[in-house]
């Protein structure tokens, strides 16, 4: 994954602000490939609650602003049936790990 443990901790801390602490944080696509350079930051939000669409704007903000990097952000509700494009993101995501250094 690449992200630093401090751009790793920066994210975790402003989901959980933004979202709460019952949230598997996690990362997909390009950010998932070491011999890749660049590239914004595809995240997937698995959530116990539906996550409002003011707080997905919100935290995308903060996300940018804090990370300096472009944001794009998945939300997912436990439970609900998938989109396509949520399997998708579902299957090929990693859970963001904050003990791990970089």
């Amino acid at each position: 994954m690449r992200l630093t443990r401090s751009q790793r901790e920066t994210l975790v801390s402003c989901v959980r602000q933004f979202v709460g602490e019952d949230i598997d944080v996690r990362v997909f696509g390009s950010r998932l490939d070491d011999a890749r350079r660049g590239g914004d930051l595809d995240l997937l939000l698995v959530s116990p609650t539906p996550i409002s669409l003011l707080t997905h704007a919100e935290l995308k903000q903060a996300l940018e602003t804090h990370l300096q990097l472009p944001v794009d952000i998945v939300t997912y509700t436990q439970g609900d049936k998938p989109t396509p494009f949520q399997a998708m993101a579902l299957k090929r995501s990693q859970s963001v790990d904050v003990g791990n250094a970089a």
